[in-house]
Parts: structure tokens; C-alpha cells; sequence
């Protein structure tokens, strides 16, 4: 585990007791910064999208750090805002590169479509 990314026990009693659990067991667990949605395309690719209200917002220390994480392991991250669209992240980003589709394309206001409305299907990870 990346020494940025920091456990901490949840507050949650049952959560809190898995936690306890799996440390003592010698796992890492890890709660703060996961993305908002997981998302399947029709073509069958995994993306984790985060979302924010306005391009302005900016990811928070641990989302950050936790989806250049998750995008070491091939799995495509973006920060997506109505206003900004889709905005890849990468193990390298320091902050949210230029708009980029998952689905192709070069991002420009032309396919603004898919920026405010994708034709995706998306499961909803809650933490």
C-alpha cells in the first residue's frame, strides 16, 4: 500500500468491527476517497468516475490520491463536472487533465452530449 494512502477505522460499528477483524488479520483497509460511481460501458471497459457540481471543485487530497492509485491497475479514473466534463486521471496527474470521452472522441464542446448526458449504465459503490 502507498504510504499516502492512510487507513483509518471507520465509525460505523459493524464497519468498524470488519476493520478490526482484518487488521488483526494483516489487511489494509481503506474507506476515504474512493470514487462517487463505478461504471460499466456498453462496450463492456470499468471506469470510476468522481463527481463535482462545477469544474471549479477540486478533488480532495484522498480522492486524488486514491484514484492515481486505482489507475496504476489499468482502470481508468475521471473527475466529471456538468460544466467540465470528463477530466482523466492518471497515475501521473497532479491536477484533472483536459476533458477527455471514455467513449472516444476528442472532448471538444462538439460532442458536448456526451458530457452531460453519457448513455451509460453506473452502479452506485457507497461509502
Amino acid at each position: 500500500m502507498p504510504k499516502e494512502l492512510k487507513p483509518y477505522r471507520p465509525k460505523n460499528v459493524s464497519e468498524a468491527q470488519l476493520y478490526d477483524i482484518g487488521t488483526q488479520k494483516g489487511w489494509v483497509i481503506l474507506k476515504k476517497g474512493f470514487p462517487d460511481l463505478a461504471c460499466w460501458l456498453p462496450d463492456g471497459r470499468f471506469i470510476f468516475v468522481e463527481v463535482k457540481l462545477k469544474r471549479s471543485h477540486k478533488l480532495k487530497n484522498e480522492q486524488l490520491k486514491m484514484m492515481k492509485e486505482i489507475s496504476k491497475y489499468g482502470i481508468p479514473c475521471y473527475r466529471w463536472s456538468p460544466g467540465g466534463g470528463f477530466e482523466k486521471i492518471t497515475a501521473s496527474t497532479k491536477e484533472p487533465e483536459p476533458r477527455i470521452s471514455p467513449w472516444g472522441g476528442n472532448g471538444k464542446r462538439s460532442n458536448h452530449r456526451l458530457f452531460i448526458k453519457p448513455k451509460i449504465s453506473c452502479k452506485t459503490f457507497y461509502h
